[in-house]
């Protein structure tokens, strides 16, 4: 094992041991970082440190602490990987992580990870404008991000914990993976690049931006659901707003059946023929469709239905 002193260097650092690598006082390093401590033997440096890149060939669980920004380059890590900053996070080289990575900018500093790599879990505790990138599936954990919320993946995009997002969330999972963010979420906007089935719960309202899902679309609320860009939908929407929510979804969408479970007002605009599932609406529906308008299940509807197919319509 080795521990690190307070340390003042003008160039690059390179530490190897068979052991575990740790810090007793501050380390200043002006060059690229390098650390290789063996797969099974942790690295903590949580001292006030001043690093530029950090480099992990091998170690078990990290900590990374730096006092302004930090880059990651290409790194290894078996075990969990957690880094504090006072500035951005950055990558240069693609982050293997077997465990839980866990990121901490700051609210006002951005996470930019979008090198291939290859993450389990992450967790955001403080960020700003968030990105990530991940060769094969990704959970998220619980999180918090001030900024907007940029997430692609080459598999499934889950949640293991609440998330709040501020800003925009992006998501792009690729059109046969699935994106289930079902915790006790509290998004703004939320804009689905592409996706198969797709599930999203939020406690209050929920914006949906333009969105592309090859899929079903499963849409939980506690407030209104909005659009604000066109939703395209390959399967089944069901949409869920709770009695004394409106729903609104009057963009150029592109729907095939939406079932309302719950929904006080509600607006669908269709730019193509719109089938209904069994649907409960206690306030108003009004739709509107370029094409037929036909229903595969019983509306229960309690307020004024109002109904605009288009002349050649049935």
């Amino acid at each position: 094992a080795l521990n690190l002193g307070a340390s003042t260097v003008s160039g690059t650092l390179n530490v190897t041991t068979a052991g575990t690598i740790t810090d007793s006082g501050a380390l200043a390093v002006t060059g690229t970082t390098t650390l290789v401590a063996g797969a099974a033997n942790d690295i903590t440096l949580d001292n006030a440190n001043d690093f530029s890149t950090v480099a992990v060939t091998s170690g078990n669980n990290v900590t990374l602490n730096d006092v302004n920004a930090l880059d990651l380059g290409a790194s290894t890590v078996s075990g969990t990987l957690n880094v504090t900053t006072a500035g951005a996070i950055t990558d240069s080289g693609n982050l293997a992580i077997t465990g839980v990575t866990t990121l901490a900018a700051g609210a006002t500093n951005d996470i930019t990870l979008n090198n291939a790599n290859n993450f389990s879990t992450v967790v955001i505790t403080t960020g700003n404008n968030v990105t990530l990138n991940d060769t094969n599936a990704i959970d998220l954990g619980a999180s918090t991000v001030s900024g907007a919320l940029n997430v692609t993946a080459n598999g499934a995009v889950t949640d293991s914990g609440n998330l709040a997002v501020t800003g925009t969330t992006t998501l792009a999972a690729g059109a046969a993976n699935s994106i289930t963010l079902d915790n006790a979420n509290d998004f703004s906007t939320v804009v689905v690049t592409n996706g198969n089935n797709v599930t999203l719960n939020d406690v209050n309202a929920l914006d949906l931006g333009a969105s592309t899902v090859s899929g079903t679309l499963n849409v939980t609320t506690n407030g209104a659901i909005t659009d604000s860009g066109a939703l395209v939908v390959t399967g089944t929407t069901t949409l869920a707003a709770g009695a004394a929510n409106n729903i609104t979804l009057d963009a150029a969408n592109n729907f095939s059946t939406v079932v309302i479970t719950s929904g006080n007002n509600v607006t669908l605009n269709d730019t193509n023929a719109l089938n209904f599932g069994a649907s409960t609406v206690s306030g108003t529906l009004d739709v509107t469709a370029a094409g037929a308008i036909t229903q595969g299940g019983a509306l229960a509807v309690t307020g004024t239905t109002t109904l605009t197919a288009g002349g050649a319509n049935n």
